[in-house]
């Protein structure tokens, strides 16, 4: 079995996925494992990079962490006078911030290079999806990363 990810219920069973797609329940762990017991209860997944159990984080404080932290990415973005192509209406946004900034796209390249997860889409810009195991700190690191990116391009790009 080629595992990708895994987490644990609250009651000690595990939630493991594997890289073909599969998700399965495993209860008995102890110790000595002598009635350990599989379930596959999801399948269908696309190469699922990791797992995580959400009901016990509720989704109400996922929801309600996926707005503090995409206002963050807005706040940030208009301190730099960056597009925000993305509603500013919480009630009206999703868990993703495209922010438009110059050489949008070189700069999505870049913060992938630095293993900073982001997408890029044209008339859109870099598109930052925050999720609930994301810290807030993250969220300012990678804004911090997107100037870094800026400074050293603009740098380079400057006659001797």
């Amino acid at each position: 079995m080629f595992t990708s990810g895994h987490d644990f219920f609250a009651n000690g069973d595990a939630a493991i996925c594997t890289v073909h797609g599969d998700v399965w329940r495993v209860s008995g762990i102890d110790s000595s494992l002598p009635n350990l017991s599989w379930k596959r209860f999801a399948t269908g997944l696309y190469q699922p990079l990791g797992l995580k159990i959400i009901r016990e984080a509720g989704l109400t404080n996922i929801r309600d962490k996926s707005k503090r932290q995409t206002a963050r990415l807005i706040e940030l973005a208009d301190q730099h006078g960056w597009r925000i192509n993305t509603p500013r209406d919480p009630e009206k946004r999703g868990g993703t911030v495209s922010i438009d900034m110059p050489e949008s796209q070189q700069v999505c390249q870049d913060l992938v290079a630095r293993e900073i997860l982001v997408d890029w889409r044209p008339r859109a810009g870099v598109r930052f999806s925050p999720h609930f195991y994301n810290t807030d700190e993250e969220i300012d690191l990678a804004i911090a990363a997107v100037e870094e990116i800026l400074k050293g391009r603009a740098a380079s790009t400057m006659p001797a």
